[in-house]
């Protein structure tokens, strides 16, 4: 089984990308971005454990991951990788090979992951 923190990397990368991608930022904005990135992680972890929906098997990749769902359908998660806050939790969604949403939060893609 997938844990819940292995969940929140997937959506969110890992604490070393994030560091990095942040580094050149002024010390104000990278405590803005660590506190919205705490944020984002609380919430994805609700939501897991609302949902209780976990894919069957997930690969990750340098931006995002892909993996079958609970009900056996494959999906695709591509996160935006930007420097603004707001790219930061977000990124395409694509079920069965079909665009679900081009730029979406990761707590909007992990509904649609968890109902599929």
């Amino acid at each position: 089984m997938i844990l819940t923190s292995e969940i929140v990397t997937l959506f969110l990368g890992t604490d070393a990308d994030f560091e990095r991608g942040i580094s050149e930022m002024p010390r104000d904005d990278r405590i803005r971005a660590r506190l919205h990135r705490a944020r984002q992680a609380n919430n994805i972890r609700r939501e897991v454990k609302i949902t209780d929906a976990r894919p069957r098997k997930v690969e990750s990749y340098s931006w995002g991951f892909t993996g079958i769902t609970a009900g056996g359908k494959r999906f695709r998660w591509d996160r935006n990788n930007g420097v603004e806050s707001r790219s930061r939790y977000c990124g395409a969604l694509s079920i069965e090979g079909k665009c679900v949403f081009p730029s979406g939060t990761s707590i909007a893609a992990w509904r649609h992951i968890a109902q599929n």
